[in-house]
């Protein structure tokens, strides 16, 4: 049984929700990621538009650090490896 969702991910990263569908834990995971804050990177709810996870992060974690906001340093870590989760690929984030 998984104990954390990094846990989760080793064991569940490379399916896609195509093939097993989303379930509650892969909802965790995606509710954690919307609390960081993307200022710039992702379109608010004011504007149209979105990008991957892939995108994100890499716009995330090219700024200095004192520029990112996350919640935890676990919220930063999974959007660091969010990009090479199979579920994730599909993924795209908007109105934040």
């Amino acid at each position: 049984m998984s104990t954390n969702i990094f846990d989760y991910l080793a064991w569940r990263g490379d399916v896609s929700f195509q093939e097993c569908g989303m379930n509650e834990v892969d909802s965790l995971i995606l509710s954690c990621l919307s609390y960081i804050r993307f200022p710039g990177i992702v379109p608010d709810i004011s504007e149209s538009g979105s990008v991957t996870i892939k995108e994100a992060s890499e716009a995330f974690f090219s700024q200095d650090k004192e520029n990112r906001s996350t919640r935890t340093k676990e919220d930063e870590r999974l959007l660091d490896i969010s990009p090479e989760i199979a579920a994730c690929f599909t993924v795209l984030f908007s109105g934040f």
